[in-house]
């Protein structure tokens, strides 16, 4: 068992070494073959030394000694931060390795003597098939596609770990949760997954804290309901937080931005009538596409305006197309949002109905900085539009198309239009 288990990570240590930096293949492979051969090179060497002191100390306490500092060792490699680091600490593992030959020695002495010789080789085949299985097992577990898998778990917690998938496979997920409920997980470093985090049909759980990089996805949920996403960070190909079909939902704190080449939403929510959304201070940068994408996101069952969505302190800000989008989320609250250096509209707002939207700012955007669309009736209109700023835009800074609603205290000024600053809406 003990053999196993010291093998087992022989699989893992070229990807850790990746997520310690080292990129290059030629040098990954070197740091992988000192630090798996200088455990055994120094244990050799260093074993008629520890078979002396087992001689004066004992033989039991020499094992015990030499498996608590694996134990120790083993334990520090999950905190490194260098590759010199691990191969350090391999070095010192095979200072204070050496139990080997002590447990032939022990297998001699507590077998009777009848059964001296099967007893010598059944820990000597134990000692070669260890070796033989771990990397096996270790192999196997590093090529599973979830790294952690909540089914139907009821209050888990996932805290602490660091998961590197690879994104070529088109199925890795860190953490997938399926059909779970209150379970949390905290501080989780997700890298090269295609899924950072996959929901599925679950229900309150606080998903908090998390560092998602080098993912497709970094968070993609269908059927969700009352979850708390709050201060999470991704990096993506593709979307940073895709969700569908999702109500009640809670986003804080969270940041979005596109990698090197751009990910084409930061924030897609296609709610479809299932629920509301919370959105708070949360930011999308650098996307290919949309910052904030939001679709019918309120309760079909309850729609008073008392049981709205509601979009406060998020920024949007360069992005190659919409800074915030949103498709008829009715009674959706918007305050205090900012769009900035988007390449189209700051705010698109379609078939906005009774929305509330004030103190919102849209500045330097490639298009209108807001812009009010399919607005021609009184329910696919604002119930108030008050005291927000458009400066700086290429088009209009406000753009009310049928004609706005509850308009005051608005100001537009230096947009390419001027002086019409504004478009059927009332501005300053």
């Amino acid at each position: 068992m003990g053999f196993t288990g010291f093998t087992l990570v022989m699989p893992f240590l070229p990807l850790y070494f990746g997520l310690l930096g080292v990129t290059d293949v030629g040098e990954v492979a070197l740091w992988s073959g000192l630090s798996l051969g200088v455990t055994p090179a120094l244990a050799a060497i260093l074993s008629p030394v520890w078979g002396r002191l087992a001689d004066r100390f004992g033989l039991k306490l020499m094992v015990e000694r030499s498996l608590l500092s694996f134990v120790i060792i083993m334990t520090a490699t999950a905190f490194v931060t260098r590759a010199w680091h691990v191969f350090a600490l391999r070095a010192v593992q095979g200072l204070f390795a050496g139990f080997g030959s002590l447990t032939l020695t022990m297998a001699a002495e507590s077998a009777p003597r009848d059964g001296l010789e099967s007893s010598i080789g059944s820990v000597q085949a134990a000692q070669r098939l260890g070796p033989t299985l771990g990397p096996v097992i270790g192999g196997t577990i590093a090529n599973f596609d979830v790294a952690v898998y909540l089914d139907q778990s009821v209050g888990g917690t996932v805290k602490n770990l660091t998961i590197m998938g690879e994104v070529a496979d088109g199925d890795d997920t860190g953490v997938y949760v399926y059909y779970g409920t209150t379970n949390t997980v905290n501080n989780v470093d997700i890298m090269d997954a295609y899924y950072g985090f996959y929901l599925y049909g679950s229900a309150n759980n606080w998903i908090t804290n998390n560092d998602i990089t080098g993912s497709t996805y970094g968070l993609y949920g269908e059927y969700e309901v009352g979850d708390h996403i709050v201060n999470n960070y991704a990096e993506y190909d593709y979307a940073g937080f895709e969700e569908y079909y999702n109500g009640h939902q809670w986003y804080e704190g969270n940041i979005a931005n596109g990698d090197v080449d751009g990910g084409s939403y930061g924030f897609y929510m296609y709610c479809d009538e299932y629920g509301l959304i919370t959105m708070i201070n949360n930011t999308a940068t650098g996307n290919g596409s949309y910052g904030f994408y939001t679709y019918n996101c309120y309760d079909y069952y309850n729609s008073s305006p008392s049981n709205h969505s509601l979009f406060q302190g998020n920024v949007a800000n360069d992005n190659d197309s919409i800074g915030f989008y949103d498709y008829y989320s009715i009674n959706g609250v918007w305050m205090s949002n900012t769009a900035k250096r988007n390449g189209d509209e700051g705010f698109y707002m379609e078939y906005p109905g009774f929305v509330i939207f004030k103190w919102n700012i849209a500045n330097r955007n490639g298009s209108d900085g807001i812009y009010a669309y399919n607005n021609y009736s009184s329910i696919y209109n604002f119930t108030t539009f008050a005291n927000n700023k458009a400066n700086y835009n290429d088009y209009y800074g406000i753009n009310g198309d049928y004609g706005i609603n509850g308009a005051s205290g608005n100001i537009a000024r230096h947009n390419g239009n001027a002086p019409d600053n504004c478009w059927n809406v009332d501005c300053n």
